[in-house]
């Protein structure tokens, strides 16, 4: 799992601003293709960690950007470490065409409602990843939360 946790240091806020975390462990070819925001299967103790942890790094400085703090989650341990930090928000500058989003009122029911979410989406002209997307969605490990980078 490579949990992120972002991070709102806008010049109008005294201090960080954490926005949450999500899991982005469904890459091809280093790019991410899912993410699921909050990152599923940790414990509420160890999402306050990763919580402390993308804020810690910034909380004494004068810094006033919107950051991505990645680490990488070791299931087996149940630890995370640092990855790197990302001094922009990923979804601005993106070589995506659409981000779908979908909300849901658990990671079945959201996994459920983008699948038909795909089905409906429509782009001509040139090629997508949709259809794999799907695949990606529909197989029995994804539904499950097996998935490794």
């Amino acid at each position: 799992m490579i949990p992120e946790g972002e991070i709102e240091n806008a010049s109008y806020f005294s201090y960080p601003l954490h926005l949450g975390e999500r899991d982005c462990s469904t890459q091809r070819r280093y790019q991410k293709l899912i993410d699921k925001a909050g990152a599923p299967d940790i414990t509420d103790e160890l999402r306050q960690e990763i919580h402390d942890a993308a804020v810690k790094p910034v909380k004494n400085i004068s810094y006033e950007n919107a950051d991505t703090l990645e680490f990488v989650f070791d299931q087996d341990a149940q630890k995370f470490y640092f990855l790197e930090m990302n001094t922009r928000l990923p979804f601005f500058y993106d070589s995506l065409i659409a981000k779908v989003i979908v909300p849901g009122d658990d990671r079945e029911h959201t996994r459920r409602r983008m699948i038909c979410a795909l089905d409906e989406f429509c782009v001509e002209g040139i090629s997508t990843t949709v259809q794999f997307l799907k695949k990606v969605l529909e197989t029995p490990g994804f539904a499950e939360g097996r998935v490794n980078t």
